[in-house]
């Protein structure tokens, strides 16, 4: 996925930082062309965009351009229908081991969390 269209899709933004984190609001445009495709019946926000949403959160709290090196534990536990949510929050917290950020975090609203993520990151 592009930036340009991964912007249209996503809106990302922190909403608060301290010692314990980082919160993010993620903002879903239900409007975009991804959904026709996945899935016309019954649009959903796919996987492989909450994973994305993951990294780039946490580009944003470290500064650094990151792709990641593998994913110890990554779990979809709720589907994302735009039709219904387009307002989550992303949780996140890292941490730097021998040049590597070890990040984990959870996409959720007040009805639960839809997907949970810890992963291994290098700079780009």
């Amino acid at each position: 996925m592009t930036t340009e269209n991964f912007e249209q899709l996503v809106q990302l933004q922190e909403t608060n930082s301290n010692a314990s984190g980082y919160t993010f609001e993620v903002i879903i445009n239900r409007e975009h062309a991804i959904f026709k495709g996945h899935f016309p019946e019954r649009a959903i926000l796919p996987g492989v965009a909450m994973v994305e949403i993951f990294r780039r959160a946490t580009e944003l709290a470290t500064g650094k351009k990151l792709r990641m090196k593998s994913s110890k534990s990554l779990k979809f536990l709720k589907m994302v229908e735009p039709s219904q949510t387009t307002r989550l929050n992303l949780s996140l917290s890292f941490k730097s081991i021998d040049k590597k950020i070890v990040a984990q975090g959870e996409l959720n609203t007040e009805e639960g969390v839809y997907f949970k993520e810890m992963a291994t990151f290098i700079e780009d």
